[in-house]
């Protein structure tokens, strides 16, 4: 379904009913916006189910994405230079909360629960490094 949604926002945006003028004459794509804030927290959502994260951990990345979306819309709509800075900074700081709970939580949830995968991604790193200066040496 969240294939689905993404290819109708973007057949809206295609067909021309997905946006609307602002500012006068630029072009503002909401069917964007709309695609996002319904399809990224639903993909948060599975990555945090397939990870076996607590429905905090989860709460808390589908929340920061849900701000990220927001300050990136705030920001498409503002006129004001400075205005939509702040706005994509705010989103930058929100995406890092997104990046921080995937990368942080997610992978401690899921090392627990398949504890294999987690011992490949701690030996998988030294045997390149050995694989590398091996070929620095020939």
């Amino acid at each position: 379904y969240i294939a689905a949604f993404t290819a109708l926002a973007y057949f809206a945006m295609l067909s021309g009913q997905g946006w609307t003028a602002i500012a006068g004459c630029r072009q503002f794509f909401y069917a964007r916006f709309a695609e996002m804030l319904v399809t990224e927290p639903l993909l948060i959502l599975m990555l945090g189910l397939i990870a076996n994260a607590d429905a905090s951990t989860i709460g808390a990345a589908v929340g920061a994405d849900v701000v990220y979306i927001l300050c990136l819309y705030m920001g498409a709509v503002s006129v004001v230079t400075t205005v939509k800075w702040f706005w994509f900074l705010v989103s930058i700081i929100a995406l890092g909360g997104i990046i921080s709970s995937l990368a942080r939580s997610f992978k401690v949830h899921s090392s627990a629960l398949f504890p294999s995968s987690a011992h490949h991604r701690q030996t998988c790193p030294q045997r390149t490094r050995r694989r590398q200066r091996k070929s620095r040496v020939c």
